[in-house]
């Protein structure tokens, strides 16, 4: 193999699967995926995004070995770790520790154990059955040993959206310093804060076919105007019918206080449920943190027309320094509709006081 071949080949793949019967004796709709042709490098990292039925959780099967093509070629060449649903596979009644040793050799791979349960935060709960652990926390011991397996290929669907922002923090971290060694990642799914963090490039599958394959920044506009039923390179709607990020006020904090850093955003025109994600990011765009904060209502408008929502982090969960703060607006889907890379800064000093 040459440095100049590709890690993922990806050639005039189609399949056909059927779906559960229907209510009332209808026949199952059959499901395909037509004609995919794309590969991947070392070091890629690709969002793999669709509407819920486009195909992404079938192509990444296909991708795993899981099901083979009807026609077409998958050619991997190297070792691929997939991360596809969150149900620990073993027995509820083994040990934590005991479901991390079991993945190793189901994956016959070396896998550090103690890693794997630093990264779930599963540390003190080493001996507990499975069964005994929260939802939470099953779906961080079914993600963290696919993350930690020494591998060439992370497949990855939804693995992140499902997390809380400490965990999603570290799981990032740990697929850049993967894929800075050289490993590839095809994250598939509809968290675009997610795929924001993770990946530089994008494929948006619509009905079982690949429709675009460019930049993520394409890839997202091309799914989020698909989703919005609008057509790729139609005008945007009037300004007036999207909400505004004014500015996020962020007060002085310390790394080492132990503190929660309070982010208040201020916001305009807002129109029923929302999600609100935040993330810090240094100078030359690497994301440090990132959360997100979803809305059943808009919050009361105060004398101005506007309102203020308030996120906290942990003020150890960025080091000393000077940060931007990004704000992205989504409707309830998950719908980006509208962002601010420059909303605000943030700065965290050394030590326990302000």
């Amino acid at each position: 193999m040459t440095g100049a071949e590709p890690l993922l080949e990806v050639r005039g793949v189609e399949t056909v699967l059927r779906r559960a019967p229907g209510l009332r004796g209808r026949a199952p709709a059959p499901f395909a995926l037509h004609d995919i042709s794309f590969t991947v490098r070392r070091g890629e990292t690709v969002a793999l995004l669709g509407s819920n039925g486009a195909g992404k959780t079938t192509l990444l099967r296909l991708l795993a070995g899981v099901y083979r093509p009807r026609a077409g070629v998958v050619r991997v060449r190297g070792r691929r770790s997939p991360v596809i649903g969150f149900v620990t596979p073993f027995s509820p009644e083994l040990t934590v520790s005991e479901h991390v040793r079991a993945y190793a050799v189901a994956m016959g791979v070396a896998l550090d154990a103690r890693g794997v349960l630093e990264l779930a935060g599963l540390g003190a709960a080493a001996r507990r059955p499975v069964r005994w652990l929260s939802t939470g926390e099953q779906a961080r011991l079914a993600i963290a040993p696919g993350l930690l397996a020494p591998v060439d290929l992370f497949l990855l669907d939804e693995a992140l959206a499902v997390c809380d922002p400490e965990f999603r923090a570290a799981a990032v971290a740990l697929l850049e310093r993967r894929v800075a060694e050289g490993a590839a990642v095809i994250l598939a799914g509809q968290d675009l804060l997610s795929a924001r963090l993770v990946c530089r490039r994008g494929l948006v599958l619509e009905e079982g076919r690949l429709l675009l394959d460019a930049d993520l920044d394409a890839a997202v506009t091309t799914f989020t105007t698909r989703l919005r039923g609008g057509a790729v390179g139609s005008p945007p709607a009037a300004s007036g019918s999207h909400p505004v990020i004014e500015c996020v006020d962020a007060p002085p904090a310390y790394a080492e206080s132990g503190l929660v850093i309070p982010l208040r955003c201020r916001l305009r025109a807002l129109a029923g449920p929302f999600q609100l994600l935040v993330a810090i990011k240094r100078a030359d765009g690497t994301v440090l943190y990132s959360s997100r904060a979803v809305f059943g209502a808009v919050p009361e408008l105060d004398p101005t027309g506007g309102v203020s929502v308030e996120l906290g982090i942990p003020a150890g969960s960025v080091p000393p320094g000077v940060y931007r703060v990004a704000v992205a607006v989504c409707d309830a889907r998950g719908v980006p509709l509208t962002t601010r890379e420059d909303a605000g800064l943030l700065r965290v000093a050394q030590g326990t006081t302000v």
